[in-house]
């Protein structure tokens, strides 16, 4: 197989400037998601989580993002997992959304934060009213809308009764320390811009 051969659907895309780039990486990620869904990337929500176990050896699956805003990520998954029991002993993470069809990717350094309940009864509760705040996936949508409203019980029901965790499911807010937007683009094989988070605001820069 030829590695050389890539797809060059996307080799005249013009290069992005600083100047065109938002302020924000969420917004920026926002812009970008948007423009992958339109295009009808498959499950454009999906991305690689990367965590360490005990002995520093890195581990990597597969995440359904349900819900990003300003504070960062969210996904939810089974308690009874290696990345909880990973990521709640060392809660450094790697993000890595890759849409290889539009030549484009976004890598996040971050921390991981577990939800309380009362937050993500609130990402229920409120999901499609901010920006971009939640991903309905498509296929599987009879078992999986079943499956959401299921959780969504749950969540009312531990809410109202003011449990705080749950040993059942778990959600986790991945928190960017660095935000990095790669892209194939016209005059270079790629270029690379990326967030780093300061105490006031977000610098960017061109690696």
């Amino acid at each position: 197989m030829n590695f050389v051969a890539v797809n060059e659907n996307y080799k005249n895309r013009t290069c992005l400037k600083p100047k065109d780039l938002e302020k924000s990486p969420f917004v920026q990620f926002d812009k970008w998601f948007r423009e992958a869904k339109s295009l009808n990337i498959i499950k454009p929500n999906a991305a690689f989580l990367s965590s360490v176990n005990g002995d520093c050896q890195p581990h990597s699956r597969t995440v359904m993002v349900k819900a990003y805003d300003e504070k960062g990520f969210i996904f939810f998954t089974e308690c009874e997992t290696d990345k909880v029991y990973q990521i709640d002993k060392n809660n450094n993470v790697a993000l890595l959304f890759s849409w290889l069809e539009i030549e484009r990717q976004v890598k996040l350094t971050a921390i991981a934060i577990k939800l309380s309940i009362k937050e993500a009864f609130f990402y229920f509760s409120n999901r499609g009213e901010q920006m971009g705040c939640w991903i309905e996936d498509d296929g599987f949508l009879s078992t999986r809308a079943l499956l959401e409203k299921q959780l969504g019980r749950l969540l009312k029901t531990l809410y109202y009764k003011g449990i705080e965790q749950s040993d059942i499911f778990c959600g986790y807010r991945i928190v960017p320390k660095t935000a990095a937007f790669w892209q194939v683009c016209k005059d270079k094989l790629y270029q690379q811009f990326t967030y780093t988070k300061l105490k006031n605001g977000w610098e960017i820069t061109e690696n």
